[in-house]
């Protein structure tokens, strides 16, 4: 009940035309940049009608334009991403994405990948960790595919942690081996890094200091919004929007286009 009376929220937004007012606001600030974030994606055919709908709407970004801050001055902008470790962001996303030519920023936590093997332990961390039934994990073979296909790999923690309820010696830890791990195994330089569960209240005061200290050139959250609406702080820390499973094309554009920002503007505690 609660989603669906969101969402018929973000319709009426969306089709009054507030979206369009909140777009030329937030377009004072710059040009407009999404990105959107993915999960485990078992099937092909949503994902591939979501490709569909970035490529004809919008300008999708690759994380090197994102990096330099390459973007359409016209159009919205998007750069996909990706958290956690799934098995299915190489036997289902890779082969669409290579299709259409666009490469994603992929998130891993590097101790899902280092017990991948072992069904017992993946199903604990999937379940005490992430909070999820337990899906088939990416391997470290399936995450250098990705950096083959020339994806860029980011840092999630070691262990899905609350970075929050960590002191800033534990997060500091749970941040910097991750990213020692995946440099190693992967032969690659991270300096993105997403938050676990990512709100406000999952990264608290501590982390975004210990999580520059390891080496984070750029720090990600889950709160949904344009990148030209992040503060000013020190610390950047870009807003993402995650999508959800099997939400329909039209829902997705209207997410896209600032219907679930402003929903989160007139409810931020729902």
């Amino acid at each position: 009940m609660k989603h669906f009376l969101r969402d018929w929220i973000v319709l009426l937004l969306h089709i009054s035309g507030a979206c369009f007012v909140y777009q030329h606001i937030m377009r004072k600030k710059g040009p407009l940049v999404r990105i959107l974030v993915f999960h485990d994606v078992p099937d092909k055919q949503w994902f591939e009608s979501i490709v569909t709908l970035l490529t004809t709407h919008y300008t999708v970004l690759t994380p090197k334009q994102f990096h330099q801050k390459q973007f359409d001055e016209k159009r919205i902008n998007v750069l996909l991403a990706f958290d956690d470790g799934y098995a299915s962001w190489v036997d289902v996303c890779l082969p669409v994405l290579q299709a259409h030519n666009i490469k994603g920023l992929f998130f891993v936590n590097s101790g899902l990948l280092s017990i991948a093997e072992d069904t017992e332990k993946v199903a604990q961390f999937m379940q005490g960790r992430l909070r999820i039934s337990p899906k088939k994990p990416l391997t470290w073979d399936g995450a250098k595919r990705l950096v083959s296909a020339g994806h860029v790999i980011g840092g999630h923690t070691l262990s899905h942690p609350d970075l929050a309820t960590l002191s800033g010696g534990e997060v500091f830890a749970e941040v910097s081996e991750d990213k020692r791990h995946l440099e190693t195994k992967l032969e690659v330089s991270v300096t993105d890094f997403a938050y676990p569960f990512g709100t406000k209240k999952h990264i608290g005061s501590v982390a975004p200091g210990e999580v520059q200290k390891a080496g984070y050139i750029r720090q990600y959250s889950a709160i949904t919004g344009f990148v030209v609406s992040q503060t000013h702080s020190v610390i950047a820390l870009y807003p993402r929007t995650l999508l959800e499973k099997h939400q329909n094309v039209k829902a997705v554009k209207r997410w896209i286009e600032g219907g679930y920002d402003m929903f989160n503007l007139l409810n931020p505690h729902i």
